[in-house]
């Protein structure tokens, strides 16, 4: 009897793109279609990828020099082969950890953003600061688009390339004229002629410039004399008008560079008045790391800028209870000139609807052997939220593509992606880590292995599990009556807002327009 194994990937975008080919191309391409930068946001669904098409896009594209994309040298993104051409691209599961992360930050961002300018009570020195670093990101973008249009123009950036290759080949020629002039014979003009005509032609080799200090150039054939020459003479004026671009270049970078170091330095300066802020007990960013202690969320995270994921997770489940909290919070601790209370409690309904209606997508999307009602339910949550999220003033990334326009797709997948899912995964890693370490000091490694396997099977055993049920039913003092635990609650609570905040969609949904290319 032979059992046919599925084989499934999971990782992060950046590992996906690295073993397709793809490498540091995840910000702009998708894994599994063909879908263009500039058409996310539109919810268009590009040509599916499949092994075959990325196989051909690297043989007959890129290997071949036909890049779509000469900058990066890259056709559709692709730049080398794909690893595993055994594994269907269908089977490279959509991370839903790392687009749940992703997703997150992207509100919370776009939320601290605002709370920070239209909220918070901030010293005029801190107002200066942030100014002074919105200011210096503004003048990096500025210099970088600078040496991004200097690297693309025809007379610049593609010039150097030219001249280098130009260089490059004029200095092959002269290796091989000096290398005939070494041998000491009177070569015919046949010959010196072939040289010139086919050297031009041939790729870079190294050049033995310093063999013109060892060659009397009086011995040679007039005509070697003259080609010499007269190749020492173009690649001296190439050599100067490389080294002028190069100049201009150089000035360009270290423009950048000056303007990081300063963006760096001021940043510095503001996440000092930050923590000194941040001590004070009746600042509204005090009272709302408070508020999020009470949920476990950890403040060294949000204080980073970017959460982690079971924080995250933690937010999007309690957003229902958390920013109607934090609407309060800000009314009272708001400056004068700041959002209006009406403005306010937007502010926090809106980011509370839309952390909610990304739950329940999410929720749907990690089903372990989902039903056809339950992706029907995902569609209907992730169209809602990524209708929200536009309008939150969020951009359509990879990941919020991938949830809007994949996972359904994959949820059909034998089992779903519930446990394919990368902190399942993880998980799994973690258990297996722990029992390597407890058989570690074992130097017999098939012993090791058979225990290993050994273990693994008792403790899959369904008479052992059942054993250990009874054990624990037998010695618990049971559930008491009418008891309903906290989680309970909270989970019920979390399911009926989530329930809410779709049907509230639903009924707005002839009146709101629609996102382009939603279904």
């Amino acid at each position: 009897m032979r059992l046919k194994v599925n084989l499934y990937i999971t990782g992060d975008l950046a590992f996906y793109a690295i073993i397709l080919g793809k490498d540091g191309m995840s910000p702009k391409w998708c894994h599994l279609c063909q879908v263009k930068e500039k058409e996310r946001a539109e919810g268009v669904l590009g040509e599916l990828w499949t092994i075959k098409s990325y196989v051909d896009a690297y043989e007959t594209k890129v290997a071949t020099g036909q890049y779509s994309h000469p900058s990066t040298k890259s056709y559709m993104g692709v730049k080398t082969r794909v690893w595993w051409d055994f594994i269907p691209i269908s089977h490279y599961v959509v991370p839903l950890l790392h687009c749940l992360i992703g997703v997150g930050n992207d509100i919370l961002n776009k939320f601290r953003r605002i709370v920070a300018d239209e909220i918070e009570c901030l010293p005029e020195e801190e107002v200066e600061a942030i100014k002074a670093f919105r200011d210096a990101g503004d003048k990096v973008k500025r210099i970088k688009e600078e040496l991004t249009m200097f690297k693309n123009a025809q007379d610049k950036g593609k010039e150097m390339k030219s001249l280098e290759g130009k260089i490059g080949r004029r200095q092959s020629r002269r290796s091989k004229l000096m290398a005939f002039a070494l041998t000491g014979l009177a070569p015919s003009d046949s010959a010196v002629d072939l040289i010139e005509v086919s050297s031009d032609d041939e790729s870079d080799t190294e050049d033995n410039g310093d063999e013109l200090n060892t060659v009397d150039m009086t011995t040679l054939n007039p005509q070697m004399q003259s080609q010499i020459v007269e190749v020492n003479v173009e690649i001296a004026r190439m050599e100067n008008e490389l080294g002028e671009l190069k100049k201009e270049k150089k000035k360009i970078e270290v423009r950048l560079d000056d303007a990081k170091k300063f963006a760096e330095t001021i940043k510095n300066s503001l996440d000092r008045l930050r923590k000194k802020r941040r001590k004070t007990v009746n600042g509204v960013e005090a009272k709302m790391y408070q508020l999020l202690k009470m949920y476990n969320v950890k403040i060294q995270a949000y204080h980073g800028g970017s959460m982690t994921g079971k924080d995250l997770i933690k937010i999007m489940s309690n957003a229902h209870e958390i920013f109607p909290k934090l609407a309060e919070i800000f009314e009272m601790g708001k400056k004068e000139d700041g959002m209006s209370k009406d403005d306010i409690y937007k502010l926090c309904e809106d980011t509370r609807r839309l952390f909610v209606l990304w739950d329940g997508a999410f929720s749907y999307a990690s089903k372990i052997n989902p039903t056809a009602d339950d992706i029907a339910k995902y569609e209907m949550f992730v169209e809602a939220a990524v209708e929200a999220h536009v309008a939150y003033g969020c951009n359509v990334t990879p990941k919020v593509h991938l949830m809007w326009k994949h996972v359904a797709g994959q949820m059909k997948l034998p089992g779903g992606l519930g446990q394919k899912r990368e902190d399942w995964v993880e998980k799994l890693h973690q258990i297996k880590g722990r029992i390597r370490k407890q058989l570690e000091s074992s130097k017999n490694m098939d012993q090791r292995a058979l225990t290993m396997a050994r273990n693994e099977e008792r403790d899959s055993d369904p008479k052992v599990k059942a054993e250990r049920d009874q054990i624990e039913a037998e010695s618990s003092t049971g559930k008491r009556k009418d008891r309903v635990s906290v989680e309970e609650v909270r989970r019920e609570a979390r399911v009926a807002a989530r329930d809410k905040a779709l049907s509230d969609w639903v009924a707005a949904k002839s009146q709101c327009p629609r996102v382009p290319g939603a279904n």
